[in-house]
């Protein structure tokens, strides 16, 4: 029984599944270059990194450290957008510090 009726439950919340490329570190934590993760709507990066700590948390570390970008552009972890569809969907990307020589 639901206690809070105005209270929407987390199962009838709409969400959207979406891809993350991953990079780096990232990749070799995960074993896959990507990871599909549903997220409500709408989404955010914050919500994304929740996720992917969710599904992975071996990730989680670079989760809190790591670049964000959609479309090929820089975002802040603030980044936010409606409904992604198949018609119209982003490429989203977390790219985690990487050290080099």
């Amino acid at each position: 029984m639901n206690d809070h009726p105005n209270r929407l439950s987390s199962a009838s919340l709409p969400t959207q599944t979406v891809v993350v490329r991953l990079f780096a570190g990232a990749t070799e934590i995960a074993g896959a270059r990507s990871l599909t993760v549903r997220v409500p709507v709408p989404i955010s990066l914050n919500a994304i990194a929740a996720c992917i700590c969710a599904a992975e948390p071996r990730l989680s570390d670079l989760v809190a450290i790591s670049r964000w970008a959609v479309n090929n552009e820089f975002v802040e972890s603030d980044f936010q957008w409606p409904i992604l569809t198949t018609e119209a969907a982003h490429e989203i990307a977390m790219i985690p510090p990487v050290s080099g020589g």
